[in-house]
């Protein structure tokens, strides 16, 4: 019985300390760095979310996590920014096909999780500041899967 008493606070030490670093990662993203868009233009079946956070100083990372309901031809992930002061690796993500997310079966562990498409941007800035985006997601022809996501990235300057 001791043994399994050990166990116990030994894991509700762990879960603890997890939920600990998961809070600190919360409080560090920047007010507004997630956006969420349902897909309500021309039923796409997409919706997509978009995480902003910070990297080193003067660049922060996008990430755009889509999720659709129905095979799609061709989905096209961009960034729209105002004027040259923002740069963005690559320019683009193209999925061609995206699929639904799906889980195989699998036996024995370890256990599958469905894959979520997911596009990964780097913004980079000269100078640190406050940056209006606006994240597309587009057919090949240019028409919009889900409404355009805007939001203002936050870049912090070079530390001294």
């Amino acid at each position: 019985m001791r043994g399994m008493e050990k166990a116990l606070i030994t894991g509700l030490i762990c879960t603890a300390l997890m939920l600990d670093g998961c809070t600190v990662a919360r409080f560090d993203a920047p007010a507004g760095a997630t956006k969420t868009a349902s897909a309500p233009l021309a039923d796409s079946g997409l919706s997509a979310r978009v995480d902003v956070r910070a990297l080193a100083a003067l660049s922060a990372a996008v990430t755009v996590h889509l999720i659709t309901r129905r095979p799609l031809a061709e989905v096209i992930v961009s960034v729209d920014r105002q004027g040259a002061a923002l740069s963005v690796q690559p320019a683009e993500c193209r999925f061609t096909p995206l699929q639904p997310p799906a889980v195989r079966r699998a036996a024995a562990p370890p256990y599958p999780l469905p894959a979520i498409p997911l596009c990964s941007l780097v913004l980079g800035a000269r100078h640190g500041g406050r940056y209006p985006i606006a994240v597309r997601v587009t057919d090949r022809s240019g028409h919009d899967l889900v409404a355009p996501i805007h939001t203002t990235v936050v870049i912090q300057g070079e530390s001294s």
